[in-house]
């Protein structure tokens, strides 16, 4: 009778060891699927939030385009450029320089052999193109001249907060341009005053005018380096963080001259050109007539 009942005691604790080892077993499995299907879900989150930062990423710096101007509009404003042109054309034709250094820059990145010192491009996100020249505003000086028409309001000449751009017989560099919102982007390298700028001019439809809407500045003064954001002095790193703003976003070219070098913070050899010499603008404009 003892026997039995050992017997039976056996095989009861066998049965219920088995039971707990195959609940285990299931609980593992239904932990283990959870698991997976929690890293799945995990992975999935961060590819779809990847995917997010990149397509919002990618709109952010999507091109601006301009309504389109009439035909009317351009007729308009293209025979008041011409006349503005000839005008000056003499000013213009004395600003002579940019082929004579096309040689001398070995480390110019692109060079001019003509007088390509005129532009027609948009800047105040209208879609009718202004008119640009650079052109001898003293005996040894170049000036840049930005004009725009309104129907209402005429021909206008933009301002930027600059005196002369080009210098004879120095080495100084320019480029302006514009980026992807329509905005101007300046950069002047003055050897005489030992200062590099970094600009960018916003179009104010209220006061028919540019506005400096950015300025970073690096000045050398014997062995000190200064850097500036408009008139305050910061370090290094927040000049730099600025500078790669504005000149990041840059991606048409509009003027320049031979001395543009690799030291920019951007690649512009691929970037298109709007620049032309004085009769090539000339004749765009009298066809638009």
């Amino acid at each position: 009778m003892k026997k039995r009942m050992l017997v039976l005691l056996v095989a009861v604790s066998m049965i219920m060891m088995t039971a707990c080892s195959s609940a285990t077993e299931s609980t593992e499995v239904e932990t283990s699927e959870e698991e997976t299907s929690t890293t799945e879900a995990t992975t999935t989150t961060e590819e779809t939030t990847e995917e997010s930062i990149e397509e919002t990423s990618e709109s952010s710096i999507e091109t601006t385009v301009p309504p389109e101007a009439s035909p009317e509009l351009v007729s308009a404003a293209y025979k008041k450029y011409l006349n503005t042109l000839e005008n000056n054309s003499d000013d213009i034709g004395q600003y002579n320089w940019l082929p004579r250094y096309a040689d001398q820059e070995e480390s110019a990145v692109i060079t001019q052999t003509e007088n390509l010192n005129v532009a027609l491009c948009d800047c105040s996100h209208d879609g009718l193109k202004e008119m640009f020249f650079m052109a001898q505003s003293s005996y040894d000086c170049a000036s840049l001249y930005i004009y725009s028409y309104n129907p209402d309001s005429d021909l206008a000449a933009l301002y930027l907060n600059l005196v002369y751009i080009d210098r004879q017989d120095s080495e100084h560099r320019y480029l302006i341009g514009l980026n992807y919102n329509g905005d101007l982007v300046v950069y002047l390298n003055d050897e005489d005053l030992m200062r590099e700028t970094y600009s960018l001019y916003s179009y104010n439809s209220e006061t028919n005018n540019m506005t400096e809407v950015l300025n970073a500045m690096i000045m050398y003064d014997r062995d000190e380096i200064y850097y500036r954001l408009g008139i305050t002095e910061v370090s290094e790193e927040e000049f730099l963080e600025v500078r790669d703003e504005i000149m990041g976003g840059l991606t048409t070219i509009i003027l320049y001259n031979n001395f543009i070098t690799e030291d920019l913070p951007v690649d512009i050899t691929s970037l298109p050109c709007e620049a032309m010499d004085y009769d090539q603008l000339h004749d765009i404009l009298e066809s638009e007539i």
